[in-house]
C-alpha cells in the first residue's frame, strides 16, 4: 500500500467498504452507485478537507459537499505538542506522503468527521 492510502485509510479507519487507490476511496452504495472520498483544498485555497461524491454509473456526478478541517475538528483537541501553532489543520503532499501539517487532530475529532461523512454518503443509499 502506498503511503496515500495508508494515510487516508488510517484516517477513515471506522468507515466499512472504502476501497482506497491512490488519492481516492470508493465505495459502492449499491443501486448503479459510487461514493467517491478524495483529500482537496477549498476553491479558495483556505480551507483543507476531503471531498465526499456520490456518483451514478449511469447519470455521473449526482452531488458532492466539501467537509473541512476547520469545521469538523477543533484546535483545542490536539494530539500534537505545539502550543505554538495557532494555525488550521493542513494536510501536506511532500515526496509522495501526506502528513499532518504541525497540528494534529485526536482520534475522537477524527471519528467525528469521518461520522459526518459516512451519515452524507449513506444517506444516498436509500433513495
Amino acid at each position: 500500500m502506498k503511503e496515500k492510502e495508508k494515510f487516508n485509510s488510517a484516517f477513515f479507519e471506522g468507515l466499512r467498504g472504502v476501497v482506497w487507490i491512490g488519492n481516492s476511496g470508493i465505495k459502492d452504495l449499491g443501486n448503479n452507485l459510487i461514493a467517491k472520498i478524495y483529500p482537496g483544498i477549498d476553491g479558495n485555497g483556505d480551507a483543507y478537507g476531503y471531498w465526499a461524491e456520490v456518483v451514478s454509473k449511469t447519470a455521473g456526478l449526482l452531488t458532492k459537499e466539501f467537509f473541512t478541517f476547520v469545521e469538523h475538528l477543533t484546535l483545542q483537541q490536539r494530539k500534537d505538542e505545539r502550543p505554538d501553532y495557532k494555525g488550521p489543520f493542513k494536510i501536506q503532499y511532500r515526496e509522495g506522503t501526506f502528513t499532518w501539517f504541525i497540528a494534529i487532530p485526536t482520534d475522537a475529532s477524527v471519528r467525528n468527521m469521518v461520522r459526518d461523512i459516512d451519515i452524507f454518503i449513506e444517506a444516498w443509499r436509500i433513495r
